[in-house]
């Protein structure tokens, strides 16, 4: 132990070494053998096309040995879909990992013409990094309160169970070497000492230095040119003792301000979803009179999560009522932060993060969301202003009968969100931010700015994964949904085993009764060429032979309520309850 380790540095890094001895002592040593996939047959073909001479007779072997190599391949796949598993999420990885799009084939970075080398290619990376994540010049300082007059609540032993049963098996582990599954055994005396370290750090409000460490792993997004810095957002590792802690004090936050958080909030909230905000402005569209037309404006912020600034956090958390220990032990993991950059496993130099919440880590999502309330408390004060949230996507709209009505409150909205945005040191991208207008086939009927820049408008607005058109509905989105379901079908049928998913009748509760139950929402009256479309789908898995799908489906009348009905429970059939498509006849795609 260093003699500079001090309190709560000095319990982490005995409990550190301690668990990582426990884990040396018991687990086993010893690498996994998997079997060859080159057997002794292929080794004695491609022996003789080796010393084969006669040109023919060596053809004749080539042919043979790729008979083979494709034999040993396929029954090789056939025992692998035989393991498959429903419920197991390696299973699933390896469906989706089939027909995945890509990414471009480049080098990592261009400069010059010419492809940097590895460590400059890492020091590249931190400088972008650390550029977005740089406090503003003019922002003040976080301001700490005090805890004399505090009573402090220790961390309890059931507290630390429910965070341990939360914690993700299968998870790479930071700086400090420790996984999740060594956590969840250790006994009681190790757990109590765990238990001792949280209750000290959160008691004086010390985090430890490497508990706010992490390495930065830069992941190239698919279809995204490799040579943009933009295609690479990175992934945090951290402490797991540090994510275990952050589990405990997010639910003692969580229960303190889950009540107050305006309803317009559905981002990172229990029993919020997506479809809270996306049925508030199908809604708006739909229910409005005739003559009516509605303006929806889709705010978009840029670097929204790495440019909060942490004495705003403080000061909403204070707001909210939190318990001060909480506070300061937030403002502590916030402070000091630091990470290194890994790519090409070559480490980076430490870089310094002065503001942002860490995306990666537990409290990050749920100290966004309560920097944010205080705008929808704003935006609640302008009349005829309708609004809604999912983390950071937020959306105002306005129905009226009057444009100059719909112009005037858009944009008392508009500024309103920019001006608040500036108090928090946050930035609204004008370009990207776009409005629509239902109801009108005429364009650039309305005005409105972000600052000095004129928003442009779209005809086909995408709000978290809906495409919605004023004119044709939900055409585009019943398209893009059929593409969708089509490739999953393709990708189960690429691992179609009859033994592979639950028995019949769960298929059919999960497929048809809990997907009409959970979405089938009113929506906008779907056409006849939606319809079509959307049948053209379960066509398509009567042709795959897909067990039960198409027995409980009601037809694709015109007296049929709405497509949206149908789109939902094709994502839900397609995506989520893939569950239950088990095929008659197996189908190997290698």
């Amino acid at each position: 132990m260093k003699r500079s380790a001090k309190g709560a540095d000095a319990m982490n890094e005995a409990v550190t070494r301690g668990i990582r001895m426990a884990a040396k002592r018991t687990i086993p040593k010893g690498k996994g053998v998997a079997p060859a996939f080159w057997t002794p047959e292929l080794t004695k073909v491609d022996k003789m096309v080796q010393e084969c001479e006669n040109e023919r007779k060596r053809d004749v072997l080539i042919r043979w040995r790729r008979k083979v190599l494709a034999d040993t391949a396929l029954g090789r796949w056939k025992e692998n879909v035989a393991k498959l598993s429903a419920t197991d999420s390696a299973s699933w990885k390896l469906v989706k990992s089939i027909y995945a799009p890509r990414p471009l084939t480049s080098p990592v970075l261009v400069v010059d013409g010419h492809p940097p080398t590895k460590r400059q290619q890492v020091q590249a990376l931190p400088n972008m990094r650390m550029a977005r994540a740089t406090k503003a010049p003019h922002a003040p300082e976080m301001k700490i309160p005090s805890t004399r007059r505090c009573t402090f609540q220790p961390i309890t032993e059931a507290e630390l169970d429910v965070a341990l049963r939360e914690l993700f098996s299968g998870t790479a582990p930071g700086d400090d070497e420790i996984h999740c599954e060594e956590l969840k055994q250790l006994g009681r005396a190790s757990r109590t000492c765990v238990l001792r370290l949280f209750n000290c750090s959160l008691r004086v409000g010390q985090v430890p230095v490497k508990w706010r460490h992490g390495i930065a792993v830069p992941l190239l997004k698919p279809n995204k040119p490799a040579n943009s810095m933009a295609s690479f957002p990175s992934v945090t590792l951290t402490s797991t003792l540090c994510k275990l802690m952050q589990r405990i004090v997010a639910r003692r936050v969580r229960d303190c301000i889950e009540e107050k958080i305006q309803a317009q909030q559905a981002g990172f909230r229990p029993a919020h979803l997506t479809l809270d905000t996306l049925m508030q402005v199908t809604n708006a569209v739909r229910q409005r009179k005739d003559g009516e037309k509605t303006a929806a404006v889709f705010i978009d912020y840029a670097r929204a999560f790495d440019s909060v600034d942490h004495g705003c956090i403080v000061k909403e958390l204070l707001s909210f009522g939190v318990e001060k220990h909480l506070v300061v032990w937030i403002a502590g993991f916030l402070k000091g932060r630091t990470a290194k950059v890994r790519a090409n496993n070559v480490l980076s130099g430490d870089i310094s993060l002065t503001c942002d919440v860490p995306q990666c880590s537990v409290l990050g999502p749920l100290l966004f969301i309560v920097t944010v309330d205080s705008l929808t408390k704003r935006l609640n004060c302008t009349p005829g202003l309708q609004h809604g949230f999912f983390a950071d996507d937020l959306i105002i709209v306005r129905t009226s009968a009057d444009l100059s009505e719909i112009q005037r409150t858009i944009q008392q909205g508009l500024d309103c969100i920019t001006n608040r945005s500036a108090e928090y040191y946050m930035e609204v991208s004008a370009e990207k931010t776009e409005y629509t207008l239902f109801g009108a086939r005429e364009t650039s009927l309305l005005s409105l700015k972000v600052g000095e820049t004129v928003l442009k408008e779209v005809r086909a607005s995408k709000l978290l994964g809906l495409t919605m058109q004023p004119n044709n509905g939900l055409s585009r989105h019943a398209l893009s949904v059929k593409a969708a379901a089509n490739t999953r079908l393709m990708q189960l049928m690429a691992v179609a085993s009859p033994e592979w998913g639950p028995e019949r009748r769960s298929c059919a509760h999960f497929t048809f009764h809990l997907s009409s139950r959970r979405y089938a929402m009113t929506s906008r009256r779907g056409g006849s060429i939606h319809r079509c479309r959307i049948a053209s789908c379960w066509r398509g898995c009567r042709h795959r032979r897909c067990a039960y799908w198409p027995a409980f489906a009601e037809p694709l009348t015109r007296r049929t309520p709405c497509a949206f009905y149908y789109l939902r429970q094709m994502r839900v059939a397609c995506k989520m309850q893939a569950v239950a498509l088990h095929f008659c006849s197996p189908c190997f795609h290698f």
